[in-house]
């Protein structure tokens, strides 16, 4: 997800409540996207461990904590909110509504720090991975531009709660060069075989 939060929070639930089974269907989509990113860890693990075991745990294990935290904060958090809508709609009584909307707002509130998280925790992760592929002179390429995936991930995660355009205009450049790491590292995972052993 990019940008800042919205502006208007009930323009923003009105979308949710107007179009639920397209919010749940995106929701849904990147939830299933994190969860991909499980055999991609254990993958990533196994090929790249003879470079250094230790360091391919941890970052195995942090992209796993990722995948928790996400589907945990972000994802739970955007679906139980159009969940709330749709109840909202049917409330019968003034009540009803007011205790909705109180669930609805503190759930809004919530957003900016999951997409923060999104954003920032698994650079780490990265962040171990390039020195390893640096350190076994597996890709320079996927070093360089995992280097700017870092700097832009953070940069881009920074931008969710400090909502500025020099940190929210980094985040679409965040996006595709993530993408074209991640493209380099299936080279380097079909390519493993070829990886060289180095001290640990």
């Amino acid at each position: 997800m990019m940008g800042a939060g919205p502006a208007n929070s009930m323009t923003y639930l009105n979308a949710l409540a107007t179009h639920p089974q397209l919010a749940n269907l995106t929701y849904g989509l990147i939830g299933f996207a994190d969860l991909l990113m499980v055999p991609i860890a254990l993958a990533l693990y196994f090929a790249l461990r003879q470079v250094s075991k230790s360091w391919m745990l941890l970052v195995t294990g942090m992209m796993l904590a990722y995948v928790a935290i996400d589907i945990s904060t972000f994802v739970t958090t955007s679906t139980s909110l159009v969940s709330l809508t749709q109840s909202y709609a049917s409330a019968t009584n003034a009540t009803q509504r007011t205790a909705i909307l109180g669930a609805e707002y503190y759930g809004l509130s919530t957003i900016p720090l999951s997409q923060f998280l999104g954003w920032v925790f698994p650079n780490f992760a990265y962040l171990i991975l390039v020195v390893a592929l640096r350190v076994g002179h597996i890709s320079k390429a996927a070093h360089i531009v995992g280097i700017f995936t870092v700097i832009l991930g953070f940069t881009g995660g920074f931008g969710f709660l400090i909502p500025i355009p020099y940190l929210l205009n980094t985040q679409l450049a965040g996006l595709a060069v993530f993408g074209l790491f991640w493209l380099l590292i299936a080279r380097i995972l079909l390519r493993a075989s070829s990886v060289k052993p180095i001290p640990a």
